[in-house]
């Protein structure tokens, strides 16, 4: 399969987001603090292909370079993955209604 789209997701930078977007009390400088307490942050590459019929999803882990199944994600990983999948799905579904009108 050719054509595969990368995306990197960074733990750190996506809480950091959030963090930031859903408060109004806690600043930028206070959020990196809180996350400097904590050691280990996921950090994976998703590789997608597109199918005629939907799409495969590869997922790498940056530290390792190895594959890894969905079920090894963390909850931060797992829900940055959910509302990739949920966007992709609705694409394609656009996609194809577009082309059928």
């Amino acid at each position: 399969m050719k054509n595969a789209k990368r995306i990197r997701f960074i733990e750190r930078d996506y809480l950091l987001k959030r963090i930031i977007s859903n408060s109004e009390y806690i600043t930028a400088d206070a959020a990196e603090t809180i996350l400097d307490e904590h050691d280990y942050y996921a950090d994976v590459t998703f590789v997608i292909f597109e199918k005629p019929n939907g799409f495969k999803v590869d997922i790498i882990d940056n530290y390792t370079d190895e594959l890894i199944t969905v079920e090894d994600l963390n909850s931060s990983s797992f829900d940055y993955y959910c509302r990739m999948v949920k966007d992709l799905s609705l694409q394609q579904i656009k996609s194809k209604l577009v082309k059928s009108a």
